[in-house]
């Protein structure tokens, strides 16, 4: 048996016994390359000189890594296809059905929406006024046009749309912190106001960084939205 055939195996049996959790960035990049060429360790090795992680990897557009390394269009797919399948299947788990009495409930809901995005995103979840999610999270928006102030007519349509006594809306700020600036805390009153013409209430508005979340009715910024009916949602802390 060759050697590249004791490391793949070797590599699969790893993945199959202990999950990707278990492995290093290296061990993953080999294992994926090892099912789509032959010259895996010498492509691994140059491919993690050159973009420094897995992530960097995924994230590179697949043409970019050919011209890099080599290593072909099928493997560069590949690395690809890991990436967004695991995208999808975050946005996949954010359900219909969950109650978000709390803000720690509507931060752990809304935290893999954002996961490994590197562009602003905004996004909506409509909600009973028993405070249980009548439909999945929607992305409203994507990039230069995720601000509340532009999707305000959407966030409303589809509010009506659901039927939703209320709703939550979350956006990241993926290159900074979680800190409400003066025109994220304007769009949310201007939001609450549209919202309320038709007896909808903005529940909530949760702000995603890379490792933080804070809910507007956890801060101390005056403001008007939070007087309003919230059918008994609470501030509570995640642990």
């Amino acid at each position: 048996m060759s050697d590249a055939k004791l490391l793949r195996d070797e590599l699969r049996k790893k993945y199959l016994e202990f999950g990707l959790e278990a492995m290093s960035d290296e061990e993953v990049v080999r294992l994926v390359l090892s099912l789509s060429c032959n010259e895996f360790d010498s492509f691994t090795e140059k491919l993690i000189e050159g973009f420094g992680s897995l992530k960097s990897i995924e994230d590179a557009d697949p043409q970019a890594l050919v011209r890099y390394s080599d290593i072909g269009e099928r493997s560069a797919v590949l690395f690809r296809m890991v990436s967004e399948i695991s995208r999808c299947l975050a946005v996949k788990n954010v359900k219909k059905g969950v109650y978000l009495r709390t803000t720690a409930d509507a931060k752990s809901f809304f935290a893999p929406l954002f996961t490994d995005h590197r562009e602003e995103r905004l996004a909506v979840v409509c909600l009973s006024s028993r405070l249980k999610a009548v439909a999945p999270a929607s992305v409203i928006a994507e990039g230069a046009a995720a601000s509340v102030r532009a999707s305000c007519r959407r966030i409303t349509a589809l509010a009506l749309d659901l039927k939703a006594d209320g709703v939550i809306i979350a956006h990241s700020h993926p290159s900074g912190k979680a800190v409400p600036s003066s025109g994220d805390c304007a769009s949310t009153e201007l939001l609450a106001s549209a919202l309320s013409r038709f007896g909808i209430a903005l529940i909530d508005h949760i702000i995603v960084a890379a490792d933080d979340c804070v809910s507007l009715r956890e801060t101390d910024i005056p403001l008007s939205f939070r007087d309003r009916e919230c059918f008994g949602y609470k501030i509570t802390k995640l642990l």
